[in-house]
């Protein structure tokens, strides 16, 4: 990446973190004051995280499609922090993105490729994820990491890449 790329690109971040960080503290004001808190404001522990850290957390989860656990080792903490950064920074930072919540609705509706490519004309392929059922492996270890309590199976996690012609590319 180039430095003027590399600045824009900073630039573009910057500008989004000020966003955030204007609109997060009334957003942790209305999460904290809802009225089926067991808690009392202030009780419970604090994100070890500052809060641009945690919406580069968010953004590259979303970006890049790391596992949680991929991320545990780029911040530091465990995956339990990393999904709830996730679940409460994606509101604040849908709201801070120039793609509105309306759009955003209509894009995760749309059905035909063509109808989808509308909303987002640079797209060049399509990504998803499924679990996949393996076998029960033979050594602890890998059975441990293998077993999902979810499915209640054995199972590997597996990403598709495919292009619009329907050909899989990864």
């Amino acid at each position: 990446m180039s430095d003027r790329a590399c600045h824009k690109l900073l630039q573009k971040f910057d500008f989004l973190i000020r966003d955030v960080e204007k609109t997060y503290p009334q957003a942790e004001s209305e999460r904290l004051a809802r009225s089926d808190r067991k808690r009392q404001v202030g009780a419970g522990r604090r994100f070890s995280l500052h809060v641009w850290d945690r919406a580069l957390l968010t953004l590259k989860y979303y970006r890049t499609y790391l596992t949680q656990d991929g991320l545990t080792h780029l911040f530091g903490i465990t995956q339990g922090s990393i999904s709830t950064n996730i679940g409460k920074m994606s509101p604040i930072i849908r709201d801070s993105l120039s793609l509105p919540q309306k759009l955003h609705k209509q894009a995760c509706e749309a059905t035909p490729i063509e109808d989808l490519r509308g909303f987002f004309p640079g797209m060049v392929a399509l990504l998803d994820a499924s679990v996949q059922p393996i076998l029960r492996p033979q050594q602890p270890e890998a059975e441990k990491e293998h077993f999902s309590g979810k499915a209640r199976m054995h199972t590997v996690k597996v990403q598709y890449t495919i292009s619009f012609d329907g050909l899989i590319i990864h």
